[in-house]
């Protein structure tokens, strides 16, 4: 039982060096791919959708994202005063 336990937290061991290589090694490709802001903000942006479909369980946001938050909901309440000022 010693030796399959041995065996087995290996094989996890194992497992989970490949999957963290594998991250490391996409992460290294999309650097050396060099994206815009412009993509960054696309890919934001699906993450997005992809968190509203009640899926997922943690929501990172991130800090250009809410930046362009605030600047919709400052541009709306702008709007918003000129039409009752008009």
């Amino acid at each position: 039982e010693k030796e399959a336990a041995i065996r087995s937290a290996e094989g996890q061991s194992a497992a989970i060096r490949m999957v963290q290589q594998a991250t490391a090694d996409s992460i290294r490709m999309i650097v050396d791919a060099g994206p815009t802001k412009e993509v960054i903000a696309i890919k934001s942006l699906e993450s997005f959708a992809k968190a509203a479909d009640g899926k997922a369980t943690k929501i990172i946001i991130p800090s250009e994202i809410a930046g362009l938050a605030g600047l919709a909901t400052s541009l709306k309440e702008f709007l918003k005063e000129d039409t009752e000022n008009n």
